[in-house]
């Protein structure tokens, strides 16, 4: 693979010059390493003065008085290279008609230069400016983002290229070709890389092709590939990509500019953090100076588990979350995907991540929200922390509250799409609960509340009756008789009737709000854990 660096360029190099006269039938011999690019094309006199214009003459005198100094181009029929002159066309045409000619060159590419920076005025977007360079670039140009999603493409429908056809079909790459990107390194070889990428080695694509990746901090966000079906890799074809890919980094800066993935000191003081491996304020302070992180929140944890994760690509949900998470860290940590945010720091900010944001934007919970529910994902969050020293609280929080979900989404009491993420702050009664459950259950089993319960789910199930399922029901929804008898279908006047029939199987009272708690607690504990 071959790279090249410099990619805002603007006019006509000597590659293109090169083969527009080529493609004239018109003999021409260019320093084809020359790197200059030319705003306009002008006849040489004795008042040159411009670096940024190629210079035209017949004169060989002209040529070595000028020509170390300044681009100059001589025309005429000579045998060899004239010394000096940064190109020669060689010919016997008259000199007007071929001044005329690298003339239109320049004036066709610099209308086609204008034409992009319009369309970047009038926010046509990306496809556009692949239409616009369909009439340069004969090859297939595609434009995917972090997640490796395809944001526009060149319209070649006749491309025999099975890794492409899919791309433009699916409108993403596939999960089995992001694993032969991965196997190649390839994703390594976009986080490194800077400038274009020549790739000729034809082991995953049928052609070659030359990308160019975008950087962010310590990743890539948006790729550009151009598939050489028509046209072999040249100098000519590198210059003309990049003149549209120039034009693509206004969008990528705009809409892509704060998108990041976590460096690997930063990755590796989360993990050291939340595995309880650095533990004095000291030490956590020095390594966040380090990372450039603050030392002091608020802080918010946010915790997506990748177990199971076969029927969705894996890739893509990982560089969305990272996106929709800007500013905050995102970080891939043992077999689950960690979300530390610092977001809400305004004065007007009651509460990190609440609904209904003072501000009026779309908190980071709601669009990660909409990131999980989109891939049939959930995930959780910790309480609000005040520093970073509260991260392996923090971790395990998070960590507590997403197994508890899951164990809810397994046994069907929730679904995903209706609460696919949940905080440790509605979890944090019953799951204490739950863990002196496991240190000391008989204890807790041996309360009046569990007694009553497991009475009544054992009377159920050895008499057909739905008791259990009445009193939660009763209880989730503020004892309001009207509403309970619409949920248990049955007549309002009956709500009253079966509580007093509960009572007097099983000793259940409702009167007060302790009782209620008590009753209620059980519930939650049986529901989350005890199953």
């Amino acid at each position: 693979m071959v790279r090249s660096s410099r990619l805002s360029v603007s006019g006509i190099s000597c590659r293109i010059i090169s083969r527009e006269l080529s493609e004239a039938k018109v003999s021409n011999h260019f320093n084809q390493s020359c790197d200059r690019w030319f705003l306009d094309v002008q006849i040489l006199s004795n008042r040159c003065h411009d670096k940024s214009v190629l210079y035209v003459t017949c004169d060989e005198d002209l040529v070595q008085s000028y020509g170390a100094e300044y681009a100059v181009v001589y025309v005429g029929d000579v045998a060899d290279d004239v010394r000096g002159a940064i190109g020669v066309v060689d010919t016997q045409e008259p000199f007007g008609d071929i001044f005329s000619l690298l003339q239109d060159i320049s004036l066709r590419y610099r209308r086609w230069e204008r034409d992009m920076d319009s369309s970047l005025l009038r926010e046509e977007g990306l496809q556009t400016l692949l239409d616009l360079a369909s009439a340069f670039i004969p090859n297939h140009i595609d434009i995917v983002d972090p997640a490796m999603k395809l944001l526009a493409h060149s319209d070649d429908s006749d491309l025999d290229d099975p890794i492409t056809n899919r791309l433009v079909k699916l409108g993403y790459h596939s999960e089995d070709t992001i694993e032969q990107f991965r196997l190649d390194k390839r994703f390594k070889l976009w986080s490194e890389s800077e400038g274009l990428i020549v790739n000729t080695e034809r082991k995953i694509s049928r052609f070659p092709s030359i990308l160019y990746c975008f950087k962010t901090t310590g990743s890539f966000s948006v790729i550009v590939v151009m598939i050489c079906n028509v046209m072999e890799p040249c100098g000519y074809l590198k210059d003309v990509y990049r003149l549209v890919v120039s034009r693509i980094a206004h969008y990528v800066r705009r809409e892509y500019e704060g998108f990041t993935t976590a460096s690997e000191a930063i990755c590796t003081f989360i993990r050291d953090l939340s595995h309880g491996v650095i533990t004095t304020e000291r030490e956590i302070k020095e390594r966040a100076r380090f990372v450039d992180i603050l030392y002091v929140g608020p802080y918010c944890l946010f915790y997506f588990g990748l177990e199971n994760v076969r029927d969705i690509p894996v890739w893509r949900f990982v560089a969305e979350i990272s996106e929709r998470s800007v500013p905050a860290i995102t970080v891939k940590l043992d077999n689950c995907l960690l979300v530390l945010c610092s977001n809400c720091r305004d004065s007007a900010c009651k509460g990190l991540c609440r609904e209904g944001c003072p501000l009026r934007r779309k908190n980071i919970k709601q669009r990660l929200s909409q990131v999980a529910q989109s891939y049939g994902r959930h995930g959780s969050c910790s309480a609000v922390m005040g520093s970073l020293a509260d991260l392996p609280i923090a971790y395990e929080q998070a960590r507590m509250a997403y197994e508890m979900h899951s164990r809810e989404l397994t046994m069907g009491t929730v679904s995903a799409c209706e609460s696919p993420l949940v905080s440790f702050d509605s979890f944090f009664l019953y799951s204490y609960l739950a863990n002196q459950l496991l240190v000391d259950g008989g204890m807790l089993a041996s309360s009046r509340a569990f007694r009553v319960i497991d009475e009544m789910n054992r009377y159920d199930v050895q008499n057909g009756t739905d008791y259990y399922k009445f009193l939660e029901c009763y209880l989730e929804n503020d004892r309001k008789a009207t509403r309970v008898a619409e949920l248990c279908n049955m007549h309002r006047n009956n709500v009253p009737k079966r509580l007093e029939r509960i009572e007097e199987l099983f000793g259940a009272q409702t009167e007060t709000f302790e009782q209620r708690l008590s009753l209620m607690l059980v519930f939650e504990v049986r529901r989350h854990m005890l199953s």
